[in-house]
């Protein structure tokens, strides 16, 4: 058995999460491994049979060798199968030792055995699929995985199935995603919710058309990506993707978009990575705005265990309208996301520098959020999030004496349904989010409220 199929096995046998770092698992699986060739030898050198007993075992017929071989055609045979199921571990033993000796068909077949012997029980299921995996077969691995994904097995299965189906999923170079969603919106032109503002001291009255719009937001995206690892710890990964945006009732509205990035990734460590991403983006509205955006981007994550790691990433990007200069802008970001070593939480902390060529559009961004898990179940997922941010304006805007400044409240929590899948590999999921913005200019105070019905690729 090679070491990729062991690692495998053992995870599951021993109930250690599919989570745990690769490095980690094979310096355990080594030390296993070596620990038990010397409990073998020590045990073999301890006890040392007379001449006699090694000539009456050659004529034992119930020797290591003939007792495996009638068990294997007893278990072929579905006959004195095991009927309670501490036995099947002894046997599942057996099929393994099977393929440690190249056996890779009958320890199959002996899968298949245990499987008609427990149909309602996962375990026979999972480690043959662990099986399937090492020998290349993941199609077959998959299938059998997925079948326990509608069953109401113990939620550390479940789990242990979702983490084996990613894993399977990332030994394919080639990725893809569609994702389509509904989206109501009460305020799709961020308008002000005040009726009167104040414009050079004086009150002026807002006609309909500055007054906050709503509608339905139809929106579907999709991508296609490929995945080239350099060595263990290296690759570079392509991705091109694109997303469509329409409203339901103004058809004059609506924005399409498309781009390409490049990534290359590398872990330096365990628990540390460094990636950098450069994409290009374009964006093109129905008000017949053409953008073109650049950005380079670096991540630097570590992390300890599953509840302490920190990321850090600066961001600079450079975006140029096509139609229209003066909405040309450079953007530098630095965004640190971290968990405070408490089980489901993080925070994020990040600041900004926006410039264009108009000064009252030049700004100065400063983010803190929170965020937690509240529930996280094989059947359903529910996260929340809160973050504020002030933006102070370097101009002034019309209307008003002083320096802008903006002050903005964001809280969103989403609820996921795995195990509802009225088409296969999707799932739907719903997001509510609520924003609110407070200005000293009265035009820019805006509340916005919307919902996202999607549906997510499962895996």
């Amino acid at each position: 058995m090679n070491y990729s199929t062991l690692l495998l096995l053992a995870c599951l046998s021993m109930g250690m999460a599919m989570s745990v770092e690769a490095e980690t698992l094979r310096q355990q699986l080594n030390s296993f491994y070596t620990a038990h060739e010397k409990s073998k030898s020590v045990s073999s050198k301890a006890i040392k049979p007379t001449s006699a007993k090694k000539k009456s075992a050659k004529k034992n017929p119930n020797d290591s060798f003939l007792a495996e071989k009638l068990l294997t055609q007893r278990i072929l045979n579905r006959t004195q199968m095991p009927s309670k199921r501490a036995e099947y571990y002894p046997l599942a033993e057996f099929a393994v030792k099977q393929w440690q000796r190249g056996q890779k068909q009958t320890a199959i077949a002996l899968y298949h055995a245990l499987i008609q012997q427990y149909p309602q029980w996962p375990r026979p299921k999972l480690d043959l699929a662990l099986i399937y995996k090492g020998m290349g077969e993941n199609a077959k691995a998959r299938e059998l995985l997925e079948q326990e994904l509608d069953i109401d097995a113990p939620e550390s299965v479940q789990k242990g199935i979702v983490n084996l189906l990613r894993a399977i999923k990332a030994e394919n170079p080639w990725s893809y995603d569609v994702d389509f969603s509904i989206s109501p919106d009460d305020n799709i032109n961020n308008a002000t919710f005040n009726e009167v503002v104040t414009i050079f001291g004086l009150p002026f009255q807002l006609n309909d058309d500055s007054k906050p719009k709503s509608d339905i937001a139809l929106k579907l995206s999709g991508n296609v990506g490929y995945n080239y690892k350099i060595d263990q710890r290296q690759s570079v990964s392509g991705k091109v993707d694109g997303k469509m945006t329409r409203y339901w009732k103004d058809k004059d509205i609506g924005s399409y978009e498309a781009g390409a990035q490049v990534t290359y990734a590398n872990r330096i460590a365990p628990r540390q990575r460094i990636s950098v991403t450069y994409r290009n983006n374009h964006s093109y509205t129905r008000e017949d705005h053409v953008a073109v955006q650049n950005s380079l981007a670096a991540t630097h994550y570590k992390g300890w265990d599953n509840n302490c790691w920190v990321s850090w990433s600066p961001k600079v990007e450079l975006g140029k309208d096509l139609v229209n200069d003066s909405r040309s802008y450079q953007d530098y970001s630095v965004n640190t996301s971290f968990s405070p070593c408490i089980k489901s939480w993080w925070m994020q902390l990040g600041g900004s520098r926006h410039k264009t060529d108009t000064e009252a559009y030049n700004y100065k961004r400063a983010i803190v959020g929170l965020g937690t898990t509240l529930l996280d179940k094989p059947a359903v997922t529910w996260r929340a999030n809160v973050s504020y941010s002030i933006s102070q304006y370097d101009g002034t805007s019309f209307g008003i004496a002083e320096e802008r400044e903006d002050k903005k409240i964001e809280a969103s929590t989403t609820l996921a349904l795995p195990k509802v899948r009225p088409w296969k590999y999707f799932y739907p999921s719903l997001t509510v989010k609520y924003s609110r913005n407070k200005s000293n200019y009265e035009f820019y105070d805006n509340v916005k409220k919307q919902a996202y019905f999607e549906w997510n690729r499962e895996y």
